[in-house]
């Protein structure tokens, strides 16, 4: 009889300054904004905030990392008549590195928008 294998567990990093690190860079990218699908939702859409929580922060490779987040957003339509303004909130993979500990650097966002349309 041949034993199992044990799946590898999916632990979320614990180094708390790194993951402060991580956390205050991702708190700058919704100040400074990010190229998504997001951007084609409205006619001038605003991101609000970039949430993820230091539990949903995993290692990927060397030096680098993943996170499960939601993007905050403000969708706005029409002109200064008859605008509308809509909050609302996509589900967010960050990805990023690190080179040392408090120097966290963000690679790419990817927004799952598909719950505009449906």
């Amino acid at each position: 009889m041949v034993a199992a294998k044990s799946a590898e567990t999916l632990a979320p990093i614990r180094d708390k300054a790194l993951v402060d690190a991580i956390l205050n860079r991702v708190t700058e990218l919704a100040a400074q904004g990010f190229g998504s699908d997001v951007d084609e939702l409205s006619s001038n859409t605003v991101i609000e905030s970039v949430e993820i929580s230091p539990e949903a922060i995993f290692p990927a490779g060397e030096n680098g990392f993943e996170a499960a987040g939601t993007v905050h957003v403000t969708l706005n339509y029409g002109g200064a008549r008859d605008s509308v303004s809509i909050p609302d909130s996509y589900p967010a993979i960050i990805r990023g590195h690190y080179d040392g500990v408090a120097d966290a650097q963000i690679d790419s966002v990817e927004v799952d928008t598909t719950s505009f349309t449906e």
